[in-house]
């Protein structure tokens, strides 16, 4: 029997891809080539491991997959599950020697913006559907910043910052 323990977190269902119900999963510390040859994955639905057979699954970039699901056949279905988080068994995966199998937490994390510099300190990750947000606090303020490619421009898992491109008028909301 799977449960959290004995599987590991891929990553999670960001966006639809396509109109035939194909999504991005967004993967957590691996490469894809760290991933063995899978047919199926869990998704974590309402905090329950749901399993699901997977029809297609390719490279999308050195962090995401497009996938495709037996049984998810439009992108108004996909849809539903986007912001699930994506679990498959540990042996799945070939670990690299400096990647351990927790995913990243990007608690504690600083933000720097190239416009607005120093932002604050990530305090939490809220997992919204179709929008997660980073929850940052600073000295006198609490922000919450989308979790988006457009924004997050490189991440250095070393010092623990998060560079990102802020779109103007985003702080003052």
């Amino acid at each position: 029997m799977f449960n959290k323990e004995n599987l590991y977190l891929l990553g999670s269902l960001i966006k639809t891809h396509g109109v035939h119900g194909e999504c991005i999963l967004k993967i957590n510390a691996l490469k894809p080539e760290n991933i063995h040859e899978i047919d199926s994955v869990f998704m974590n639905i309402d905090g329950l491991l749901v399993p699901y057979f997977i029809s297609q699954l390719s490279d999308k970039d050195q962090s995401s997959f497009i996938i495709k699901f037996d049984d998810i056949d439009s992108k108004d279905k996909a849809a539903e599950f986007i912001g699930c988080d994506i679990y498959i068994p540990s042996e799945s995966i070939n670990l690299p020697d400096n990647v351990n199998s927790a995913a990243p937490d990007f608690t504690g994390y600083e933000i720097i913006d190239k416009k607005y510099g120093n932002i604050g300190r990530i305090m939490s990750i809220l997992n919204i559907q179709d929008n997660p947000l980073f929850k940052v606090k600073s000295a006198d303020y609490e922000y919450l910043i989308p979790i988006h490619k457009d924004i997050i421009q490189e991440t250095d898992e070393d010092k623990k910052i998060i560079f990102t491109n802020i779109p103007d008028g985003l702080l003052e909301i």
